[in-house]
């Protein structure tokens, strides 16, 4: 009887030390993620969200779309995710975020300004 306590006890430790790791994971950091970033066209002079439906997520810092930066060429200017394009042409659009473990991760898309 005392054998079998102590097998017992050897598995239940086993388990919960196998428990424990699995839901600490490996410790890797995994990139983010960029969702929602898509090509669009607007008329110069009107404002342009370039946020509007887009979000990043990451599986260590959860939802960090307030994190994404974006850079236009030609050069807008953001502010809050908005610009407002006064030239027509093409815009290559670049969205980056980079998470708290140092993973960054880009998306891209273009914007057609009309006159």
């Amino acid at each position: 009887m005392k054998n079998i306590r102590k097998i017992l006890a050897l598995v239940l430790s086993l388990a919960m030390v196998l428990s424990l790791a699995a839901c600490g994971g490996s410790g890797e950091n995994t990139a983010p993620a960029i969702s929602g970033v898509a090509d669009q066209t607007v008329e110069a002079g009107s404002e342009f969200d370039a946020l509007a439906g887009v979000t990043a997520t990451d599986a260590e810092d959860g939802d960090i779309t307030s994190l994404i930066t974006i850079e236009a060429t030609p050069a807008l200017t953001f502010k809050n995710g908005k610009a407002t394009p006064e030239n027509a042409g093409s815009y290559e659009l670049v969205y980056s975020v980079t998470d708290k473990g140092g993973e960054t991760v880009e998306a891209y898309a273009t914007l057609t300004v009309t006159k």
